[in-house]
């Protein structure tokens, strides 16, 4: 399908970002490996996945800075900048056995993110409603056939696998072209989904949860951070699948590969982020400074004048209850209907001991 040009980049800008991008990328996952020695704490399953998707990003971003000197040699030829050359169609299969090896990297990698989140979060399902069990095996599933699919679906998106590799003949037929178009936007709309639901799962385990309202909104910024990721997920697939006069086209390699390289590296960010919140729930809480009285005594907090006031009556004396009869002694009373002993103690204080001090 033949558009309109975007606005075409050069080898150094491509390579500078994507360079930049690594070094940004590599800077989150290597303080989350810090702080996870420095805790001494044990590797888990969300660890597991979060590094594996970092190794799959360091073979992504190698396969596409290999790709970079015969794409742009392909692509002068192509353009009439310069003479076909003896080596062009091997490096045309150069190019696709790259680029499918970076599809599959991507794909795995946006997959390994989700699986990392998705164990951290089963830790939140201990105690909880059997639903919501379900509820993550079905999101678990969900995220696997979404990979099995994207996968796939770019796999075979030429006619002839063979002379893909070999020749690097992919694309110009209708039938190609649109299998191609349909692998971006599959592949786009079952991340989409997948990142929506597993940001789903733990803001409704969070909604009625008694907890002050700032920490609680923190919560849901952490977990809903997975909007970022569909936001560069919806740009990467507009600027690769919509040409210069707003329609539907081919992506073109060398800005997938600037586009990729994003992507990833915002997911493994966000996946990183969950390990720093208690950097930040530590620093809120050295932040809090005691207050005292008039007297020079420790003020209690609100929520534990509170409980005193639920076991203390208007007039200052304890309240009484279904097995006290006197609040003036110590008693063991065997409960009639719940078939146990309890076991009430009065203390008592000298109101003379209290004015002398």
């Amino acid at each position: 399908m033949a558009g309109a040009a975007k606005s075409p980049i050069s080898r150094d800008e491509l390579v500078r970002t994507n360079s930049a991008m690594l070094i940004l990328t590599s800077v989150f996952v290597l303080s989350r490996a810090a702080l996870h020695i420095s805790k001494r704490k044990p590797l888990e399953f969300s660890d597991f996945f979060i590094y594996f998707a970092y190794a799959l990003y360091i073979a992504l971003w190698s396969c596409y800075i290999s790709v970079v000197p015969p794409m742009f040699k392909v692509y002068a030829v192509l353009g009439g900048e310069i003479k076909p050359y003896a080596t062009m169609m091997d490096d045309a299969a150069t190019m696709l056995k790259l680029i499918t090896a970076g599809q599959m990297c991507f794909y795995t990698l946006l997959f390994s993110v989700k699986m990392s989140l998705l164990t951290l979060y089963c830790k939140l399902l201990a105690g909880v409603a059997g639903i919501y069990k379900k509820i993550w095996w079905g999101i678990l599933v969900f995220c696997v056939v979404a990979w099995l699919g994207s996968v796939f679906s770019s796999i075979f998106t030429c006619n002839n696998l063979k002379e893909k590799f070999s020749k690097g003949k992919c694309g110009g037929t209708a039938n190609e072209d649109q299998r191609i178009i349909f692998s971006l936007y599959f592949a786009y709309s079952v991340d989409v989904a997948t990142d929506l639901a597993i940001m789903f799962l733990p803001i409704r385990l969070t909604w009625n949860l008694q907890m002050p309202k700032a920490q609680k909104l923190g919560v849901f910024v952490l977990f809903g951070s997975g909007f970022l990721c569909i936001a560069f997920a919806t740009l990467r697939v507009v600027q690769l699948g919509v040409d210069g006069r707003g329609k539907t086209t081919t992506p073109e390699p060398k800005w997938m590969l600037l586009w990729t390289v994003l992507e990833c590296s915002i997911a493994i960010i966000i996946g990183c982020s969950p390990a720093f919140a208690v950097l930040i729930r530590k620093r809120m809480n050295s932040s809090k400074k005691a207050s005292y009285n008039a007297q020079g005594y420790l003020k209690q907090s609100t929520e534990e004048n509170i409980k005193m006031k639920n076991l203390v009556s208007s007039n200052g004396r304890p309240k009484r209850d279904m097995y006290w009869d006197d609040t003036h002694s110590s008693q063991e009373e065997l409960a009639k209907n719940a078939g146990h002993i309890v076991v009430k103690t009065t203390v008592h204080q000298d109101d003379e001991s209290i004015s002398r001090m």
